[in-house]
């Protein structure tokens, strides 16, 4: 039984709460407490441990952090329309939005979305065709329109043309059932 984020082992959510809450306390308890010992504890429980670290890994490598980099411009946040409500995928076309940056030239997004079935996860698939100077780098966030609160951001790259498909387990939200808008973002490139 691996764990997906929608169907969490209560005892193992409850295993890493408390966890949590000890570490808090007590940062040097990780000292106590080797790695594998939770790996270990976590696997009795069900808990695809090896699945999680390929995914984090993978989630990591595209978290890059930004307090490192100059961001040049940011865009307005784009809501598409139905984003987050319940309809069915053929009630969804896939939409279209262009943000023009102050300088730098014109980046268009195309995205679509679909929910959860028997294989596939919910999932937002976005494109995009970008002008923006070579020295640049793209990265994308998902925001609570309600909130702003930012739920997701990734690095695009460098890239003109690309398109990237956000599965929710990497997003952390299910972009079929709860709402979200878009904003762009340009940093000087590292």
């Amino acid at each position: 039984m691996s764990l997906k984020p929608n169907k969490i082992n209560p005892d193992a959510l409850a295993w890493l709460e408390n966890f949590s809450e000890e570490l808090d306390a007590d940062p040097d308890i990780i000292d106590a407490m080797p790695i594998e010992n939770v790996r270990e504890e976590l696997r009795k429980m069900g808990a695809d441990v090896g699945g999680f670290h390929a995914k984090m890994k993978k989630t990591l490598e595209k978290q890059v952090s930004l307090s490192d980099r100059l961001i040049t411009w940011i865009s307005e946040l784009w809501e598409p329309l139905w984003a987050g409500q319940l309809v069915t995928a053929d009630d969804i076309p896939k939409q279209e939005h262009s943000f023009a940056t102050e300088a730098e030239g014109e980046i268009k997004i195309i995205c679509d979305w679909e929910s959860q079935d028997d294989d596939t996860p919910a999932h937002i698939h976005l494109s995009w065709e970008a002008d923006f100077p070579a020295d640049t780098t793209l990265w994308v966030r998902f925001v609570n329109p309600e909130t702003q609160e930012i739920r997701y951001q990734a690095c695009l790259g460098t890239d003109l043309l690309g398109d990237e498909i956000f599965k929710s387990d990497e997003l952390g939200f299910d972009p079929s059932q709860e709402k979200w808008a878009i904003s762009l973002m340009l940093t000087e490139k590292e």
